[in-house]
């Protein structure tokens, strides 16, 4: 069964790269899922003249590959042969497998044996090296022992690697399937590489699964295919190739209406012209999309909720309830909830320069007031936190304010990057600085758009796709690639230099001269968008990894090292804001402990009650209130459980000991009576106390104990086991 576990899972995560309709007619119409791969020794008649041939050959890549690598063989060979035979074995075998039309096949499982088998193949086309492969292909098997099922075949110069023998030509191959042919004419005509999902068959071959699943599998299966709406979806198809001297990807998932779970909430209102008008005409970078935060959480929890165990789902309830009490706003619907679901991204060099550091985030808030208020009262409850951490270390770090145009910019107060935002005319914008956010404010609607941008306008014609989109995509690569040569010839030479201290003699320059490097690429881009049939998404690039050269951006050394540098600084403070964030949760239940106390004593003479589980049944606090969220008591599940069986369990398990049985609201000095505290140390440093006047002191360990016992005293020497 391990190696039935292992088929499938490498069948599942076969890597994009391998994505081409080759060998098609040599595959079972019975697929549910297919990739293929034309192969590079004939990758097809648009890689000559291409931005891909002109690159390489322009550098040293082959030499590298075919120079370099072996001679790193050998040095690993004089360490260790094992190791070394192991790579050439790797080396030899993937090189033939990617020279060559390739294709992988997953049929489902083959049930009519002793016992289940997976259908899974991989088959070559291997020509001339066909003797070659079937060879290494042998020896690996034969290495790997005879517990292996799988078997190394041929017929003529296919070579195919299975568990059950195939059939040479398939009665029914999948080249006819009408299914497989409807699916990949969306998405090109002659790709390089291709991908294929049957997902009717991969649905009914999960529910088949599922069958031999545990029970609580089986019954959480169907909660999960109906929330995610997986039913819908008839089929997914992906191809990458050449589209003139480009390079070309394509992606369908055939999902017709209606839909339902979360394939129904994919199908989002195109990007808003508003939003899309507020990205300048000047921008090399930029994209925008659908991302719902308030849907993302609200998805999260209730998954939750149906899925994970009881105390998981109501330890995250509680922390949520603590949340919201000490910030005083309901997240999920005060700051997610204002947030709106469309999102835009750019760089302008002419505001802020080139580079990742001057991006700028747009959103058009559902409720900008209320937006506003909520990230204010988030920013008072951090600076209170900072503030209580930092003090000894006479270091400050908070949130301030500035105004810039008539608008108020909140930034953290740091040194090398300091993130900032602000509100202005309904629109929020964020960046790593205040600068950033006042040059975005500046501009605002109004002038030249992205639209009007010719670099954009000729990738959005190159794409070819409908007028209105969910998400893009976009980046002038001949204006950024300047800017990322110098990082590029950096990253090169760090693994070239290391392989020459490893003895390999690499190329001394990996890459292609900056100007044709320039003269290969053209502005890239992507759009997604959705109709009648399904999700669809398309990207045209100079050659496969372009994008790299504007988003790698964030890569270069200087934000390397800013990152770095800032990190180092902050680390102390962030390594200490959960324990402070739990102290202050700490407080509030205390707090909640100390109300309810003082009702009670406002219905009984004076009398504090004469145990927390009275606060249980008499005020209706609720049993997670005496939980200490730095402790690792967990809320048991209370369905079921009387009002006095709750009650026992807090006095059984509460996290804070009670010390005011008998006393009254009339006792003097109440200010300076103890009531109740934490019960461990689990602030490492001090501990959580609250005194009769409803009031809550931090106190260090030696003062909280003298404290403590000042009380213990004054009633006589009366308290109850602390642990202090």
């Amino acid at each position: 069964m391990r190696w039935i576990t292992a088929a499938i899972v490498s069948v599942m995560i076969c890597p994009a790269l391998c994505l081409a309709q080759a060998l098609a007619d040599r595959i079972p119409g019975d697929a549910i899922l297919y990739i293929g791969w034309q192969g590079t020794d004939a990758p097809g008649a648009g890689y000559d003249g291409s931005h891909l041939q002109a690159l390489l050959d322009a550098s040293q890549m082959r030499q590298f590959l075919s120079e370099s690598l072996p001679k790193l063989i050998d040095h690993v060979a004089a360490q260790d042969h094992d190791a070394a035979d192991a790579m050439r074995s790797a080396m030899d075998l993937s090189g033939l497998l990617l020279r060559h039309p390739t294709a992988l096949y997953f049929g489902g499982m083959e049930m009519t044996g002793p016992q289940p088998m997976p259908k899974v193949a991989l088959l070559c086309d291997a020509g001339a090296d066909s003797a070659t492969l079937t060879q290494q292909i042998n020896d690996l098997l034969a290495k790997a022992g005879p517990d292996v099922p799988f078997k190394c075949t041929t017929a003529g110069t296919l070579v195919v690697v299975s568990i059950s023998p195939m059939a040479e030509h398939p009665d029914n191959p999948l080249s006819a399937n009408k299914d497989f042919t409807t699916a990949m004419s969306q998405v090109g005509q002659q790709p390089v590489g291709a991908f294929y999902l049957n997902g009717t068959a991969a649905w009914a071959f999960v529910d088949q699964m599922m069958q031999m699943a545990p029970p609580e599998a089986q019954q959480h299966w169907p909660k999960i295919r109906d929330a995610l709406g997986l039913a819908g979806v008839k089929s997914i198809a992906a191809s990458s190739g050449f589209d003139g001297k480009n390079w070309s990807s394509q992606l369908m998932i055939a999902a017709p209406q209606p839909r339902s779970g979360a394939l129904a909430a994919m199908a989002t209102e195109p990007l808003s012209d508003e939003l899309m008008a507020l990205i300048p005409q000047s921008s090399t970078v930029a994209g925008g999309g659908t991302f719902d935060l308030a849907g993302l959480v609200t998805g999260v929890l209730n998954a939750v909720g149906q899925f994970a165990p009881p105390d998981v789902n109501a330890q995250v309830q509680q922390g949520i309830a603590q949340a919201n009490q000490m910030l005083g706003l309901d997240i999920q619907k005060d700051f997610f909830g204002a947030f709106g679901t469309q999102w835009v991204y750019y760089c302008d060099p002419t505001a802020m320069g080139n580079g990742p550091l001057g991006m700028t985030i747009v959103n058009r808030p559902k409720d900008a007031q209320q937006l506003q208020a909520s990230m204010e009262k988030i920013e008072g409850f951090a600076n209170a936190i900072l503030q209580q951490q930092l003090r000894q270390a006479h270091v400050t770090v908070a949130f301030r304010q500035t105004t810039v145009n008539n608008a108020s910019v909140h930034y953290l107060a740091t040194p090398l990057i300091s993130p900032a935002w602000a509100i202005k005319d309904g629109t929020w914008y964020f960046g790593l600085y205040p600068d950033v956010v006042a040059a975005a404010m500046k501009r605002q609607a109004g002038g030249p758009s992205i639209k009007e941008n010719p670099a954009y306008q000729q990738v959005m014609k190159e794409l070819n796709g409908p007028d209105k989109f969910q998400s893009f995509s976009f980046a002038d690569l001949p204006k950024t690639v300047p800017l990322q040569y110098q990082a590029l010839i950096m990253v090169s030479r760090l693994y070239g230099g290391l392989g020459d201290l490893a003895g390999m003699e690499t190329p001394a320059m990996l890459l292609p001269p900056l100007d044709v490097l320039q003269a290969q690429t053209e502005p890239a881009g992507a759009i997604a968008w959705t109709d009648h049939a399904g999700f669809h998404a398309k990207s045209i690039s100079p050659f496969p990894g372009a994008e790299g050269l504007a988003a790698g951006q964030s890569l270069s050394p200087a934000t390397v090292g800013t990152v770095a540098m800032t990190t180092a600084i902050l680390l102390p403070s962030l390594n200490r804001a959960r324990s402070s964030a739990n102290r202050v949760a700490s407080m509030s239940n205390l707090r909640q402990i100390g109300t309810g106390c003082l009702m009670y004593a406002s219905n009984n003479q004076g009398a504090f009650p004469p145990d927390l589980g009275t606060l249980v049944n008499g005020e209706n606090l609720a049993a997670a209130v005496f939980i200490n969220p730095s402790g690792s008591t967990k809320l048991p599940d209370m369905t079921g459980m009387s009002p006095d069986d709750i009650a026992k369990w807090v006095n059984d398990n509460s996290d804070y000991t009670y010390v005011a049985a008998g006393i009254k609201v009339a006792d003097p000095n109440m200010a300076l009576t103890v009531i109740a505290y934490e019960k461990s140390d689990n602030h490492g440093e001090g501990k959580n106390i609250l005194f009769g006047d409803g009031h809550i002191e931090f106190q260090r360990l030696a003062q909280a104990r003298q404290t403590i016992e000042n009380t213990a005293n004054a009633n006589g020497g009366r308290t109850a086991g602390g642990g202090l």
